[in-house]
């Protein structure tokens, strides 16, 4: 079957870029993948080989206003679905939009996870506390941060929640249109739940995110760092590694932290506040990295640091254990399914404290790192490219039988 993708930013190495590139090279369907801001020369070099259409239109920009405007383009954009079988709306908050002027086929609901600044409160707190919510540029360079906090407390305690409750209903009235929905971890299902979204009756098919093993060696080197890699955005909490890592006092005995990931146009302050906090310690940041140095930093790493807020599901402790390396994680959201906390690692309060305690156990512990990444290693090959792929193909082949047999 020929089956339309609708994402609407396809411009960096992440979580669901990569799912992308594996769906395309192992279902037996025929995709093609839509969406509304497209940049090859940084997302991966896969991509340039499979069928992407750019029909443009929405910013990467996370600010408040910005993302009204994301909604309301999504909303009206109308694809060339002729000839395809079934269209996936791939969404973490924006992507269902795309329902509203493209009915006609089956529509299958990909959720990464329900918007989280609108329905996880920890996560909203932290996203009106840091992010810049209305975005006056020539005010902005005149008055600078007191214009920010000026304006914030209007937002939070009167634009936002007006906004909210308008979205939620948008929301409610896409998710009527998903003839299923496919999420990758029990913690996002939970999520779905709790919201109400769900249309009565329908079930939730999760697909974890997996890793090709074959193709991660574990390296014998255990240098003396600790690697710490995701997307280069505040969601992910380098800054607690950062403290972490400084709590430890492990540079002392000549350890380094790694910080390593993908950067884009917004996440620059974040960076350079990253690198403000590391003053004086020796952190490495590596920017964009390719595979081939992702795969290096992986192998030769004594630890892997996971400290992301409530992840959806995080591919990066899967990565971690695939590389035989204990992984010590924030003991919250989507790692709670894949860490075997003691065993393949340790899930840990979201404090640099208890990051620290461990950090230090294992860099004076060679033989617990060993043993652990051996366990990591034998645990990541449970979870797996090739059941996700078949997993993501058996839940549109029902999707399309339901709707013909409706017909």
């Amino acid at each position: 079957m020929k089956i339309a993708v609708y994402h609407p930013w396809i411009y960096l190495r992440g979580g669901i870029e990569r799912v992308f590139v594996e769906l395309a090279k192992r279902s037996r369907h025929e995709l093609t993948f839509f969406t509304s801001h497209y940049e090859p020369r940084n997302t991966f070099p896969e991509f340039a080989k499979m069928r992407v259409v750019d029909v443009g239109g929405v910013s990467v920009r996370r600010s408040f206003l910005d993302l009204s405007s994301v909604a309301k383009r999504i909303s009206g954009q109308k694809l060339d679905l002729q000839g395809f079988d079934c269209l996936v709306a791939s969404t973490a908050g924006f992507g269902e939009f795309i329902v509203f002027r493209n009915s006609g086929l089956p529509i299958v609901g990909y959720v990464h996870t329900p918007l989280r600044v609108i329905h996880d409160p920890e996560y909203r707190r932290a996203f009106l506390a840091r992010s810049p919510i209305v975005s006056i540029k020539a005010l902005g360079r005149e008055f600078g941060s007191d214009l920010n906090f000026a304006i914030q407390p209007l937002v939070a305690n009167l634009l936002f929640p007006i906004s909210a409750r308008a979205y939620v209903g948008r929301e409610r009235e896409a998710w009527k249109r998903f003839a299923a929905v496919i999420t990758n971890s029990e913690e996002v299902k939970r999520r779905i739940v709790g919201t109400g979204l769900l249309p009565k009756g329908m079930g939730i098919t999760v697909l974890y995110p997996g890793i090709d093993l074959a193709k991660m060696k574990p390296g014998r080197a255990y240098d003396k760092y600790f690697l710490a890699p995701g997307r280069i955005m505040w969601s992910k909490n380098f800054e607690l590694a950062i403290a972490a890592f400084r709590e430890s006092g492990l540079a002392s005995r000549g350890f380094r932290l790694v910080v390593a990931g993908a950067v884009d146009e917004k996440s620059g302050p974040y960076l350079a506040k990253l690198k403000a906090l590391a003053a004086g310690l020796p952190v490495d940041f590596v920017e964009n990295p390719s595979d081939a140095r992702l795969a290096s930093l992986y192998s030769k790493c004594t630890c892997v640091l996971f400290p992301a807020v409530n992840e959806d599901w995080g591919i990066v402790p899967v990565e971690g254990m695939a590389y035989a390396k204990p992984v010590i994680s924030a003991d919250e959201g989507g790692p709670r399914e894949s860490i075997a906390d003691g065993k393949t690692g340790f899930l840990v309060r979201p404090d640099a404290r208890s990051f620290a305690q461990k950090m230090a156990l294992l860099a004076g512990s060679p033989a617990l790192v060993r043993r652990m990444g051996a366990a990591g290693r034998k645990r990541a090959a449970l979870f797996t490219w090739d059941e996700c792929v078949k997993r993501f193909d058996a839940a549109i082949d029902a999707a399309v039988q339901r709707s013909r047999s409706s017909l």
